[in-house]
């Protein structure tokens, strides 16, 4: 009863599965991403309440985390532009100390804005960068020429060192400045 009047309030969907896979809780907000009702859902798998194809995903994460007992996460983007929708789902273990009782609590947040923001803020910055550099090479072919080799060299070096996308990134940046 405490779990229901905590969560419903929250913007984050939530649930919790026992060691079978099947719902234990479900909040108001994890039932109409659903298009289900909580109390429909409570004793199904995943799968029986939103197909195969949608909680593969999920199922195979909570099959992890009880095997392991350890904390996972998923990142999940779709669309793109302002149609970006992008999800961090946290799978956390649930252990009582009993093993009938082992289960794995859903957290599921919506991160879409915050997503869109921050390609926004991303693209601006590259276009200042661009329009910096563009102005500079317009006064100094040499500084222009200079600017676009580093630009490649870091490409190159970013790519042998396997560096991460947001690192190669930020690296591309610095070079062009």
């Amino acid at each position: 009863m405490f779990l229901s009047l905590e969560t419903h309030s929250q913007p984050t969907e939530i649930a919790t599965v026992d060691k079978d896979g099947k719902y234990t809780f479900v909040n108001q907000q994890a039932a109409k991403a659903a298009n289900s009702v909580a109390e429909e859902m409570i004793g199904k798998t995943p799968t029986a309440v939103i197909g195969k194809a949608k909680a593969k995903v999920d199922e195979l994460n909570i099959e992890e985390v009880l095997e392991l007992q350890k904390t996972q996460y998923q990142m999940r983007h779709y669309g793109e532009g302002d149609q970006l929708e992008a999800f961090k789902t946290d799978y956390i273990p649930l252990s009582s100390g009993d093993v009938d009782h082992d289960g794995v609590l859903i957290v599921k947040e919506d991160l879409s804005e915050l997503e869109r923001n921050r390609i926004k803020r991303e693209l601006n910055l590259k276009s200042l960068v661009s329009t910096l550099t563009m102005i500079i090479g317009s006064r100094d072919p040499f500084s222009r020429a200079h600017s676009e080799r580093v630009v490649t060299v870091t490409k190159v070096l970013c790519k042998e060192l396997s560096l991460e996308e947001t690192e190669a990134i930020t690296a591309e940046l610095a070079g062009a400045m």
